[in-house]
């Protein structure tokens, strides 16, 4: 039968080290249980500054924030948020109407210079009043593409707040 050195080499290893790095292990364990243990009380320390001193001070900008929301009717303003929305847009006044003098101050100046041109050079009768009849077609024909491209934006922005006011409404 053989030795059982297997059976030998576990206690003699676990006794030899203990004999000879034991005592070195005990102090690193001691220094980091006290490490720990210094974190630990610092953590508490915090805290219990934090609930004393922090906490109560926010609680009551919380409370103070609150009352304030409470104060403003959220529920009318977005209500009437959601009923502006589903208005149709419209282009303010002032736009349009400068848009609109704009056009027929570039027709009427073009006019007036083509006018003085033809003055000039002797033409008159029909081919005169053709041309200066073209000035003022163009004229309108600029007018009704604003006034398109206005009803254009209109309606889109009539859609794009629609879709908003239905968002809102199932928010």
């Amino acid at each position: 039968m053989a030795f059982p050195w297997n059976a030998l080499i576990g206690p003699a290893a676990g006794l030899l080290g203990g004999l000879f790095g034991g005592g070195a292990a005990k102090p690193a364990a001691t220094a980091a249980d006290s490490a720990a243990q210094a974190s630990a009380d610092m953590i508490n320390q915090m805290m219990a500054m934090y609930k004393g001193t922090f906490a109560p001070a926010e609680q009551q900008q919380l409370q103070q924030y609150q009352s304030q929301a409470n104060a403003i009717p959220t529920q009318n303003i977005a209500q009437a948020e959601i009923l502006r929305n589903l208005l149709p847009a419209q282009m303010p006044d002032i736009l349009r109407s400068r848009a609109q003098f704009g056009i027929q101050g570039q027709t009427d100046q073009t006019y007036n210079a083509m006018q003085q041109e033809l003055q000039k050079r002797g033409v008159t009768g029909p081919a005169a009043e053709s041309i200066l009849g073209h000035i003022r077609e163009q004229g309108l024909q600029q007018q009704a593409g604003l006034a398109s491209n206005i009803g254009a934006w209109e309606a889109n922005q009539t859609l794009a707040n629609q879709g908003k006011a239905d968002t809102e409404s199932q928010a």
